[in-house]
């Protein structure tokens, strides 16, 4: 059985979470959460909000592994994606 991998991309272009398990993938893409163009609303900012409606959707205990894009992107962005990946280690 394949495992259930969790990726989180957190480039500032086109930062989504994205989900593999069962054979199927879902992914939500930070857009889904920005109302207009202010400086503050930064996608990879919304990164948490995709794992959230991710969790909703999927028990998310039951992922095995866990991928992060390391660039490119902003320091923040990543920054952001590996610490919402690193809060799901601990």
């Amino acid at each position: 059985m394949a495992p259930n991998l969790l990726l989180i991309n957190s480039n500032d272009s086109d930062a989504f979470a994205s989900l593999y398990m069962n054979g199927n993938i879902h992914i939500v893409k930070a857009d889904e959460f920005i109302e207009g163009s202010k400086p503050l609303n930064k996608k990879p900012d919304k990164l948490i909000n995709c794992v959230y409606k991710l969790s909703e959707l999927y028990d998310l205990n039951r992922v095995d592994a866990i991928a992060v894009t390391i660039g490119p992107g902003s320091f923040t962005g990543i920054r952001v994606g590996l610490s919402i990946a690193k809060g799901f280690v601990q």
